[in-house]
């Protein structure tokens, strides 16, 4: 019994043999089709790294070529940029006046709702138009609060990438129903368009202004502390007797550095200057803390 056994099993594994190796065949090929599909996404994966790698560098390009594009602009011709813009700021004043007139006719409490909380959205935007184009405003108070709210945009940038955070230029910002956040909005859109005529679809935003001011910022800040490291050298160097010990800001605007700055001299004095309605400004702001 135990031998016809031992010859039946015998007689059954040489009948499953073929199939064994048509097993083991199959795996090979499907092992070798696992490889070339492998091979075929790690060179899809390199060209998608590649293509990423040219849209990053044409998007860096893109980006001079509109900043360079926005300089030309306003140095050659300056002062019909700025009636441009007046006189688009005052075009949306008109309208805004017009549309909220019309909103508080609106019928239907839905509507009524609805209109309620869009006039009062359009009020702000009108009450900072409207300080935009007050002539009691003067354009350096103007100037002051476009730049801090580009500091204000760049404060609130996550990461790496936020150069600086300035606690002090969002309330600047904020003065006047956010006049400056509307200007800085109000300015990109009148740029938009301006590209637009001339045939360029190319989209200015807010945020992208503020890259100019951020750059600005940066680079003064920069350049304070390598003055300071400068005296110091000259000084270990013996071609100076002391160091800096006091910094002036002229025309000072809605700077906040003597608060930013970490690395100021701690015996060293800030002195702020600028006319007496910007000073006026600083003082609502600084007088609080």
């Amino acid at each position: 019994d135990t031998s016809n056994t031992c010859m039946t099993d015998r007689a059954a594994c040489k009948d499953l043999q073929p199939q064994i190796g048509n097993v083991q065949r199959a795996i090979v090929q499907d092992a070798a089709t696992i490889h070339r599909q492998q091979q075929i996404i790690d060179e899809q994966q390199r060209v998608i790294e590649q293509q990423r790698l040219v849209i990053q560098k044409v998007r860096h390009e893109l980006i001079e070529c509109k900043k360079q594009y926005l300089i030309d602009g306003a140095s050659a011709t300056p002062q019909a940029f700025r009636d441009g813009l007046k006189t688009y700021l005052l075009d949306l004043r008109t309208q805004l006046q017009q549309l909220s007139k019309q909103q508080q006719h609106a019928q239907g409490s839905g509507t009524v709702t609805a209109a309620a909380s869009n006039a009062a959205i359009d009020d702000e935007k009108q009450s900072a138009a409207q300080a935009l184009t007050d002539e009691s405003m003067t354009p350096a108070v103007k100037s002051a609060l476009y730049l801090a709210a580009g500091r204000a945009l760049e404060s609130v940038r996550t990461g790496k990438e936020r150069l600086f955070t300035d606690e002090y230029a969002p309330r600047f910002a904020s003065l006047h129903n956010n006049a400056a956040m509307v200007f800085m909005e109000l300015f990109a859109e009148q740029l938009t368009q301006l590209n637009l005529r001339q045939g360029q679809r190319a989209d200015v935003t807010a945020d992208y202004l503020a890259g100019f001011v951020a750059l600005r910022t940066k680079w003064m800040d920069d350049s304070i502390y390598h003055a300071f490291r400068t005296d110091k050298q000259r000084m270990r160097d013996k071609l100076t007797k002391g160091t800096i010990k006091q910094l002036v800001f002229l025309g000072c605007g809605c700077d906040a550095r003597s608060f930013r700055l970490s690395k100021l001299p701690k015996d060293g004095k800030v002195f702020y200057v600028d006319t007496p309605d910007m000073m006026r400004m600083r003082d609502g702001i600084f007088s609080t803390d």
